[in-house]
């Protein structure tokens, strides 16, 4: 009895293992691209496979992908700024990393062309942008990286690209759970008014464990294809019949846009308006300047689609409100004094000019090329207005007045 069960298992075992070739064999027969290309990092939380090089599909065609030897979708850029240069370092997402486009054609690169290019700016100095944008990041990644990274590059000005569509929920640890599924970084969190670090550095990227994963995620396209669709039911928004209506529930990051937002989303507030502070003051200790790039959501610059999450999701305009997010982005850097381009209102007037106009992909919900190209307009006029390259932002006042923005 116990050799034919050891036979039946035998058997089941090769069975697995030949499925799992043939399926292997039929992912990359068919071209499939794996989306897993991020290694953890404890120190941050994770970057792209330095030195990778990788195809990535979105509804813009398929972009091949560089990475530097630093892990960032970038050029290599030497640790010492060469002299005459203006250096710009960029922090963000996916936004700021825009796997969708060309590597030129995004808005950090567009931004030091169009800076050399700007009246009476040219040949002044040499403008040069370094992105280290990388999808999934929040406020506190930003932060985390830029103390590690920052310093090397000596940067002149710091632009930090924050998407108001999802940042505050990543900078969350509970929040940022309940949509993973798992820990995934350090994290902050507000004790007594103070931002403590907890997690760091983050011992599960340490662990033998994390070692075995990334190395399945890098070479098994198989485990990469079924982890993808995990994620997207997961990410899936669940309905349920209710008599004869169909109700859905609410998108996590959707309750941003609430008048009246949960305690969950006032302490993720809190979080992000002390992460901003802190990376202002770190900016500032390294002879730097910060200035934050506020970028909108689709539906907030193309308001036929908040129209239609009303519509899907039943909101009530006493509820709910488009621009709520943003305007508690304003107060709380106005409140700290820190500079700030708010694209939402460039983007808006540019859509009431020409209603056909789109600036993002429907579906992907990025920006296309075209609102890149926005993008480095609006903050390449932003920053020759403050006087480029002697940009001007303001002092840090030492007591902050005591507005509740959230």
């Amino acid at each position: 009895m116990i050799r034919k069960w050891a036979i039946y298992g035998i058997a089941l075992t090769l069975g697995g293992v030949a499925a799992l070739l043939l399926a292997e064999i039929a992912l990359r027969a068919i071209g499939y691209s794996s989306r897993l290309v991020y290694q953890p990092n404890p120190y941050y939380g994770w970057n792209l496979t330095p030195g990778r090089s990788f195809a990535w599909k979105s509804e813009l065609g398929t972009q091949q992908i560089e990475v530097n030897s630093r892990g960032f979708r970038d050029v290599e850029h030497a640790d010492s700024k060469p002299p005459g240069t203006f250096r710009i370092l960029a922090l963000g997402d996916s936004f700021t990393e825009a796997l969708q486009v060309p590597l030129e054609a995004t808005y950090v690169k567009r931004l030091a062309s169009d800076l050399a290019g700007a009246t009476g700016v040219a040949g002044a100095v040499e403008p040069e942008t370094i992105n280290t944008g990388l999808s999934g990041f929040g406020t506190d990644n930003e932060l985390l990286l830029f103390r590690r990274e920052g310093p090397r590059y000596q940067p002149d000005l710091v632009i930090l690209g924050f998407y108001v569509g999802n940042d505050v929920r990543n900078n969350s640890r509970d929040l940022d759970i309940l949509d993973s599924g798992v820990a995934r970084k350090p994290y902050f969190e507000v004790v007594d008014d103070r931002l403590v670090l907890r997690d760091y550095p983050f011992p599960v990227d340490t662990s033998l464990m994390a070692k075995i994963k990334y190395q399945v995620n890098t070479h098994l396209l198989t485990y990469a294809f079924v982890r993808e669709i995990i994620d997207q039911a997961r990410h899936r928004e669940p309905s349920r019949a209710d008599g004869a209506s169909k109700i859905k529930t609410v998108p996590l990051d959707l309750n941003l846009f609430k008048r009246h937002p949960a305690d969950p989303w006032l302490a993720a507030w809190r979080v992000t308006d002390a992460l901003l502070q802190t990376l202002d003051r770190d900016v500032r200790d390294q002879s730097s300047r910060l200035v934050v790039v506020l970028i909108p959501t689709r539906f907030q610059v193309h308001r036929q689609r908040w129209e239609e999450l009303v519509q899907e999701f039943d909101l009530t305009d006493s509820d709910w409100d488009v621009e709520r997010p943003t305007n508690v982005l304003r107060c709380v850097l106005d409140r700290a004094q820190i500079s700030y381009v708010d694209l939402l209102p460039r983007f808006l007037e540019q859509v009431r000019l020409d209603p056909s106009r789109e600036f993002y992909l429907p579906n992907d919900g990025h920006w296309n090329k075209e609102g890149h190209d926005l993008a480095s307009k609006f903050v390449t006029e932003w920053l020759v207005a403050n006087g480029y390259p002697n940009v001007h932002t303001p002092q840090r006042i030492s007591q902050p007045p005591a507005t509740n923005c959230y």
